[in-house]
């Protein structure tokens, strides 16, 4: 892919900064990828981008296929329901999870008596990479939660976790969460869990806010041994925020370098709780990859 030109600067943004980086032909994200249209192939089509110049020597230049997807297919030997976690109830049929022309998975939160939500668990772990993803919102704004995110268990119905993810330490990486109701705003953290109800949380994009979030939009978490900070693709420029880094202490900026775990993928919709906002009805959260690309 031919880069145009390369630029710097650094912009402010409440309780986090910026820095956009590259400029890449803008045609871009009118063609995001080309997908094999072959039902029977199981290799994943990447992204038709390049990573981040800056950090592109650092991690794999193709996506570790064992825990990627271009979602031409759903692929069982990769995923499996999601089912678990609260009092939510969960959808499973082909009603709720579905692969649309070939091309983009579609999870749907369903206005009934339960406002039942739906989603996929990864069965393969990952760990240090850039993880990316393109997705979109698809109808009703009020009271969904969408979220694809890691945790060190599954929540699924096939169930795994690494190693046995209670009473350890454990890492969460959420690249896009649903933060607020009202108005619908969606953020990237960190979070590291602990024993003994210790719960660390860093937010590495602030929320967002704004009906773009029902266009298709690429955002990433960079997870380095290191540091953790988020990343948004946005008309051909990658940028990146403030890193949050792995330290032996706990503040602001860092979180405990204990956490740094595997993590399964998790891509679901469900019933939301907070600012007491609930669903009036349907709703589809729309993903056309989730990729990572590992640290060499």
């Amino acid at each position: 892919m031919k880069k145009i030109f390369l630029v710097f600067f650094v912009c402010c943004l409440s309780f986090s900064s910026c820095n956009t980086e590259e400029i890449i032909e803008p045609d871009i994200l009118q063609n995001i990828k080309t997908k094999e249209q072959s039902l029977l192939s199981k290799s994943v089509q990447a992204p038709n981008f390049s990573l981040p110049a800056s950090i592109a020597s650092l991690y794999e230049s193709s996506p570790n296929e064992n825990v990627s997807d271009d979602f031409s297919t759903l692929d069982w030997n990769k995923w499996t329901h999601r089912v678990l976690s609260g009092p939510q109830h969960w959808g499973t049929g082909s009603d709720y999870v579905k692969i649309v022309d070939s091309s983009f998975l579609s999870i749907k939160g369903k206005y009934d008596t339960f406002s039942t939500g739906s989603g996929l668990s990864a069965l393969n772990t990952s760990k240090y990479g850039f993880y990316v993803t393109r997705w979109r919102h698809v109808g009703s704004l009020t009271g969904w939660h969408d979220a694809i995110w890691t945790a060190g268990e599954n929540f699924g119905q096939t169930y795994a976790s690494y190693p046995n993810v209670h009473g350890v330490y454990r890492i969460e990486l959420d690249l896009i969460e649903r933060d607020r109701m009202s108005p619908p705003k969606w953020n990237a953290k960190v979070h590291g869990w602990a024993p003994g109800g210790i719960h660390e949380a860093r937010v590495l994009r602030p929320s967002e806010e704004g009906n773009e979030w029902t266009n298709w939009t690429v955002d990433a978490v960079e997870y380095h041994p290191d540091y953790v900070r988020a990343w948004k693709y946005t008309d051909g420029v990658w940028t990146s925020f403030d890193k949050i880094y792995f330290t032996n202490t706990n503040s602001t900026n860092s979180i405990h370098q204990w956490f740094r775990k595997h993590n399964y993928a998790i891509i679901s919709i469900k019933k939301g709780v907070k600012n007491l906002q609930w669903p009036v009805s349907d709703a589809w959260l729309h993903v056309d990859y989730y990729m990572v690309y590992d640290l060499k």
